[in-house]
């Protein structure tokens, strides 16, 4: 009897399935490039931006917030600066060469980034917003049909990166536009799942950037909270030299001792 019920059940879900995928709309892989490109604000306006910067603030504990800066050039330069207390943690990418520093642990001089935080970096330079870089780089790329995402329907685009990671992105039924993404990477040797929800579009000089992101690794309940405060396009400043590694800071010239010793009134 328990047999019979669990194949009479698991028939009707595939009946659902079935019914389901028959009344997706017909769409292929190159219509929702092309509608989430056009959505964000269309290849002319996205080519004109040559650098961006991105002041944003993370709740990285309940009740407890830090300033969140990124900045980004053409082609494949990225900087963050992370500020909590007085003191700032920074990481770089110059297109070839990752750099950081990490004074909450005594680096207070920048020094080259490790494996796994060096290919992060390199994924986060690539300018510009995900499906149009990866469609650009000819990555592989496949459509996987519509699926729900906290009640809304939603494209689903997979992507495989050359480095082995694989990345899908959920975009708005309606609107073409990400509104999740789901990243499984390994990590010395173990595979991660970093999830991130994705919202709160607004317009900057004709793009349509998301003001909100929350991120954080599969079956973990702690989330990190980005709030973008503010976006500047082409703003003053930022040069190729910005994203360089820094030089070592020299140490301050220690005042001679005293020679003659004892105390002085």
């Amino acid at each position: 009897m328990v047999r019979k019920i669990a194949i009479t059940a698991m028939t009707a879900c595939l009946s659902i399935a079935a019914f389901a995928q028959s009344n997706q709309p017909s769409i292929t892989l190159d219509e929702i490039l092309a509608k989430n490109l056009k959505a964000h604000g269309g290849a002319e306006k996205l080519n004109a931006i040559k650098t961006l910067r991105m002041d944003t603030t993370l709740e990285y504990a309940p009740g407890a917030d830090a300033d969140f800066t990124v900045e980004l050039s053409r082609p494949n330069k990225v900087h963050y600066g992370f500020t909590l207390q007085g003191m700032t943690q920074s990481q770089g990418y110059d297109g070839k060469f990752g750099w950081g520093n990490d004074p909450f642990d005594g680096k207070r001089d920048a020094e080259p980034l490790g494996e796994d935080d060096l290919k992060d970096i390199q994924e986060q330079a690539e300018f510009g917003f995900p499906l149009v870089v990866y469609k650009d780089q000819g990555y592989k790329m496949e459509y996987l049909g519509m699926e729900p995402v906290e009640g809304s329907d939603a494209y689903k685009v997979k992507i495989a990166l050359p480095n082995g990671d694989d990345v899908t992105y959920f975009l708005d039924a309606d609107y073409f536009l990400e509104i999740r993404e789901e990243v499984k990477r390994r990590v010395r040797g173990a595979e991660r799942e970093i999830d991130t929800s994705i919202g709160n579009y607004k317009e900057v000089n004709g793009v349509e950037f998301p003001f909100y992101y929350e991120t954080g690794t599969k079956g973990n309940p702690n989330t990190q909270k980005f709030t973008v405060d503010k976006i500047e396009v082409n703003p003053p400043g930022i040069d190729d030299a910005y994203f360089k590694m820094p030089e070592k800071k020299s140490a301050p010239p220690q005042k001679p001792a005293d020679k003659k010793g004892g105390t002085h009134e």
